[in-house]
């Protein structure tokens, strides 16, 4: 008899895969961030039995040298052109690239850090609500602390957004 772990399922089985596992997606702008600041979180959602995904822009390496870091980890990776500036042209692109992940997986939950990646994450769950019906909870954990007395008014530009 031959027993598989549940991540060997999606060779075997690809089309139910979607059905035995939950996916959770971690999405940044910028690459290096999940193995910077949150394995231990990976690892918890791991042991609690998801498939853990991360949507980042890997050519932009802010934490970290390279994306050797998530080697070995588990983690499947999804290239999303993130841009900083959401004045920029780019935006649309990254938005129509997570809303094709979104509509591939089955997610069920997905959590974002930063705020355009925040921001492009949550309308890119609208979309995928809007079209299919299926609901995926969104988090979002804000970095930097924009937000204070004293800040830059281009800071409080993202605020009704946040």
């Amino acid at each position: 008899m031959i027993i598989l772990k549940m991540r060997d399922y999606r060779s075997f089985y690809p089309k139910y895969y979607n059905c035995l596992m939950k996916k959770v997606l971690l999405v940044t702008r910028v690459s290096g961030f999940i193995p910077q600041h949150e394995m231990k979180h990976v690892r918890i959602l791991q042991d609690m039995g998801y498939e853990v995904h991360y949507a980042s822009d890997f050519n932009n390496v802010v934490y970290g040298k390279d994306n050797h870091r998530l080697d070995g980890t588990g983690v499947i990776r999804h290239q999303i052109d993130f841009v900083k500036s959401p004045f920029s042209r780019q935006v649309k692109k990254s938005y129509l690239q997570l809303v094709k992940l979104l509509m591939e997986e089955e997610f069920a939950i997905i959590h974002c850090h930063m705020p355009m990646s925040g921001v492009v994450g949550r309308l890119a769950a609208q979309k995928v609500y809007r079209q299919t019906g299926r609901h995926v909870p969104v988090l979002y954990t804000a970095h930097g602390l924009h937000f204070y007395t004293g800040a830059p008014l281009r800071n409080w530009l993202y605020y009704p957004v946040e």
